[in-house]
């Protein structure tokens, strides 16, 4: 049993360390180990930190859902303008890709990306709202 149980435990390992990615996240740790520091943080500070960015981020997505309803309620003035309403459409997969001759792609154009910390630091775009179309159903 005791063989049994070794080889199962070997073959085991070997399955999870394949699947897992766990000798990578070790080496990227050991990578950026002597960087590393222990730090004792304030708690309080910490949760009003994050308080402060959450509710800088509500704040935005308010002003982004009040600057929207009042762009509605004024298309809804003039039938016209509401029923012949343009869009501009952006694949999101080809924002900020060029062409060869270095223009931007059709379905693409350049939008700013910075850093977020409420998206872990990844490069985001603030300035615009979206909404997410199914390129099934508008990729053009």
């Amino acid at each position: 049993v005791k063989s049994w149980a070794d080889a199962f435990g070997g073959e085991l390992y070997s399955i999870m360390t394949k699947y897992s990615g766990s000798l990578l996240l070790q080496k990227k740790y050991k990578d950026v180990e002597p960087t590393l520091k222990i730090k004792e943080v304030d708690g309080l500070e910490l949760v009003k930190k994050f308080s402060e960015q959450m509710e800088s981020m509500l704040r935005r997505k308010v002003e982004a859902v009040e600057y929207w309803l009042k762009s509605v309620l004024l298309s809804q003035l003039s039938l016209f303008h509401y029923i012949h309403q343009q869009f501009d459409y952006y694949n999101s997969v080809l924002i900020n890709e060029k062409d060869e001759n270095d223009n931007y792609v059709e379905l693409g154009d350049e939008f700013i990306l910075e850093p977020n910390e409420h998206f872990n630091n990844l490069l985001v775009n603030t300035t615009y709202s979206d909404i997410q179309l199914p390129t099934n159903v508008y990729n053009k």
